[in-house]
């Protein structure tokens, strides 16, 4: 009786082969991470800020295709990688970067996706995207001072509506606070205040009043911090 196997046989052993080779490609590797945390300012001053991660890309985000997974959708993962990284928020559970020299990203730490964000297109395209900040209604406010426009879109990341004219004014920074949104304008040195609803002009402020001393915004550059009675911080170069 010859004991040469059967064609069929020979065809299921290297289809089994293939996929064992493919899996292989599969296994996870082992990362060595420092649980040693670190913290600023470092001693003797006592810890203020401890750090947790930095992100340069997609790859410290999204969990690497396995070769299977890649086989089945028949092309390779989106990459993106942080080009010039400048203003940043967090809420929701959603990290918004501004990349002045590629777009506005979005990393979702629950999902662990990294991406453009969607509204950042047609209507709502960032050029330029500066510096964000959010509202309580969920709302993201970008400033686009080559586009010469703040930028807003909602809870959804769905463009919404621009405020100011392209121009007119350059917007630096932007921060949303109980309905009004203050801008940082450097062109005219002064910060403008909008009414978020009706995307109109509420007030102007380029003097502010100090110890009886009135002193005018020089260099404004972007703000520093707005606190719940009210204050805002600005960082004013040509004012020391």
């Amino acid at each position: 009786m010859s004991r040469t196997p059967s064609v069929s046989f020979i065809g299921l052993l290297c289809s089994l082969m293939f996929i064992t080779v493919l899996f292989s490609g599969c296994a996870a590797t082992n990362t060595v991470k420092n649980e040693n945390p670190v913290f600023y300012p470092e001693p003797p001053d006592p810890p203020r800020i401890q750090f947790l991660h930095s992100y340069t890309g997609s790859k410290d985000v999204v969990e690497a295709a396995s070769s299977f997974d890649t086989f089945l959708a028949g092309r390779e993962q989106d990459s993106f990688e942080l080009v010039k990284p400048f203003g940043a928020m967090i809420t929701n559970g959603k990290i918004y970067i501004c990349d002045t020299q590629a777009s506005f990203m979005v990393i979702d730490l629950a999902k662990k996706t990294f991406q453009r964000m969607e509204g950042a297109k047609g209507l709502g395209k960032v050029v330029q995207p500066m510096n964000v900040s959010g509202d309580a209604a969920g709302n993201i406010f970008v400033a686009d001072p080559l586009r010469g426009e703040v930028l807003m879109y909602d809870k959804n990341d769905i463009y919404v509506k621009s405020f100011g004219l392209a121009g007119q004014w350059k917007p630096l920074d932007v921060l949303a606070y109980e309905g009004l949104l203050y801008v940082v304008d450097g062109k005219n040195r002064t910060i403008t205040v909008f009414d978020i609803t009706t995307a109109k002009k509420y007030a102007s402020l380029d003097k502010v009043t100090r110890k009886a001393t009135t002193l005018e915004c020089r260099q404004p550059l972007p703000l520093a911090l707005m606190d719940y009675s009210m204050s805002v911080m600005l960082h004013d170069s040509r004012s020391w």
